[in-house]
């Protein structure tokens, strides 16, 4: 096998063997020897020159094999490098770990599973309140702390909701009354002739729905604090909640409709709502804005439903159907763009947006709520 290659006597100072001057003397010898050492220059070689030893080469000509710089390599130039073992086509998209058990796991004596009752909520400080029937039980989750305010007129708890800002509790009762608590000190704000189901807050405005099918609304800044009262609804309200721009409200009931109203008529008495969506055939209880597309509105159907339902709030338009178990509650997450859902039946579903396709499934021993 010949190979393209010179060696290093053909390239000592002085020698005139690659002299091709035509006024440099030319000897027979010489001559002849040129004319073998460029006939051999430019041979084809007969093998790979690749599989020849380190040893044996000297200089080697590849066509496409240059070694790929490592990963992250920066030359002199300040040039970056970077190179993918795998083609494009083939680079698996990673994907996050969802635990499939909880961190923790606390005891809740007492606690009513009732359909029609909202009695568990999480502060944007981290503490979660719950109503252990006639008991208000907080928990702070940073720190382990524990307070309980025990309800002395054995006025059954059947709502509770935390102020945006995480420094009001409103809480509501079985008789209507609907009381503020900070620090667990207890501000009597309404009473109502009907039960008290639901909260959402807006601002310093605390919305509350009644069995009655009333929406009433109240600033807690002023003594005279009713500032509107929404009647629309024949059955009791037990889901109610505003957009995260808190330009609308949106509130679903046993009378298998959900309305959606607009906050320019929260200082007045009205029945006329935007929408009424009314595509489920059960009481609908979870309602949910999307907080990462604010015309998007979630609503989940009871056991005689069992549907979640995607709607466009600026049109009232049904955007999607999801087939599913008794719908209990709906969140959103803005991290992933994700949708969680909680079941009667004991278990947790993680839904993908756009396409809200199933990631993952959680189940529970007891029931969710």
């Amino acid at each position: 096998v010949q190979y393209v290659c010179a060696l290093s006597f053909f390239f000592q100072p002085g020698d005139s063997t690659f002299n091709t001057s035509n006024s440099a003397p030319v000897t027979p010898a010489k001559s002849y020897e040129r004319e073998q050492m460029k006939r051999m220059m430019r041979v084809k070689s007969a093998g790979n020159l690749t599989d020849a030893c380190e040893e044996e080469r000297i200089l080697c000509y590849k066509k496409n094999l240059a070694p790929v710089p490592a990963v992250g390599h920066l030359n002199q130039a300040k040039v970056l490098y970077s190179t993918c073992i795998q083609p494009a086509s083939a680079v698996r998209k990673s994907t996050r770990h969802i635990p499939q058990h909880p961190e923790r796991v606390l005891d809740a004596p007492d606690f009513k599973d009732d359909y029609y009752m909202n009695v568990i909520d999480w502060s944007s400080c981290g503490v979660v309140a719950v109503a252990l029937s006639f008991t208000l039980y907080l928990w702070n989750a940073d720190t382990g702390e524990i307070q309980l305010d025990e309800n002395n007129e054995m006025n059954l708890i059947t709502g509770v909701k935390w102020s945006l800002d995480g420094k009001f509790l409103a809480v509501g009762f079985r008789d209507g009354s609907l009381k503020l608590s900070e620090l667990l000190c207890m501000t009597v704000v309404e009473l109502s002739c009907t039960t008290l189901c639901v909260l959402s807050w807006r601002g310093a405005v605390v919305s509350a729905g009644y069995q009655s099918g009333q929406i009433i609304h109240h600033d807690v800044r002023v003594s005279q604090h009713i500032t509107g009262v929404w009647e629309g609804h024949d059955r009791e309200v037990v889901g109610l909640h505003w957009s995260h721009n808190q330009t609308k409200l949106a509130s679903g009931s046993g009378d298998n409709t959900v309305r959606v109203w607009d906050e320019s008529r929260l200082g007045n008495n009205t029945s006329e709502s935007l929408f009424v969506l009314d595509e489920h055939v059960g009481s609908v209880r979870a309602v949910q804005f999307c907080n990462f597309k604010s015309s998007l509105l979630a609503t989940g159907g009871g056991m005689q439903c069992k549907t979640i339902k995607l709607w466009n709030v600026n049109n009232g338009e049904l955007l999607k159907s999801i087939q599913t178990g008794s719908v209990n509650g709906i969140i959103f997450n803005r991290d992933y763009k994700e949708m969680m859902s909680a079941h009667a039946c004991g278990k947790l579903i993680i839904w993908k947006h756009p396409n809200y396709a199933e990631i993952a499934k959680l189940s529970g021993e007891s029931l969710i709520r």
